[in-house]
């Protein structure tokens, strides 16, 4: 193998090629949440740069990008920054641009965020709960119920299996937490009562089943 030319093929590579490659080598193996990372690029990053190659794209470009989404979505804005600046980091340890070439998402000025906490009033469940009641989706109806009875995170709750529930201590087991630790969320009588009504399905381990339709 020549260095050389391994290395200019590196770095006129495609950013959708890289894209790819970021996904299987460092998103796939390192976050949890790679779902996200993988969202972002198909809808908003690979139809904007797909076919560029990654060495071509250039601060302004990224900067502009940056402004534009956040007109109207100042917080996804900046989770994509942080994404593409995650990903010009990594292609330049992995040789596709050159040791002297600039990571183009960095020092760009994030939009400001303010923590959104929203506490449901007590005079609002019953409404809450009239409006949980009328989803369709049993799966759906069921994980809403649970969230709120529970107050584990979207991607605990999606991963919980059967064999993590300990009905004689009425205990979940989460053991992929955020923290990497193994964590025990005590069940109250209702959210037994509701995972009792819920029905396994065959050959499917987890509590609340997805579908590929």
């Amino acid at each position: 193998v020549d260095p050389l030319k391994e290395k200019e093929k590196l770095s006129s590579c495609s950013f959708k090629v890289f894209a790819e490659a970021y996904l299987s080598r460092y998103a796939k193996i390192h976050k949890k949440s790679w779902q996200e990372d993988e969202r972002r690029i198909i809808k908003k990053l690979l139809p904007k740069w797909g076919n560029r190659m990654i060495s071509s794209l250039t601060r302004t470009e990224v900067a502009t990008f940056h402004a534009h989404v956040g007109q109207a979505a100042p917080y996804e804005a900046n989770r994509l920054l942080r994404l593409l600046s995650k990903m010009f980091e990594l292609a330049l340890q992995w040789g596709y641009l050159e040791e002297k070439a600039m990571n183009p998402a960095k020092n760009i000025r994030l939009f400001k965020e303010e923590k959104r906490d929203r506490w449901l009033k007590p005079e609002e469940m019953p409404k809450l709960a009239e409006s949980i009641e009328q989803e369709p989706n049993k799966v759906a109806r069921d994980a809403i119920w649970l969230y709120l009875l529970t107050g584990v995170r979207k991607s605990e709750l999606l991963s919980a299996k059967w064999e993590h529930i300990d009905w004689n201590r009425r205990e979940l087991k989460l053991p992929e937490t955020k923290s990497g630790r193994i964590h025990y969320v005590p069940l109250s009588a209702a959210t037994c009562e509701l995972l009792r009504k819920i029905q396994p399905e065959q050959d499917n381990p987890y509590v609340l089943p997805g579908h590929i339709k």
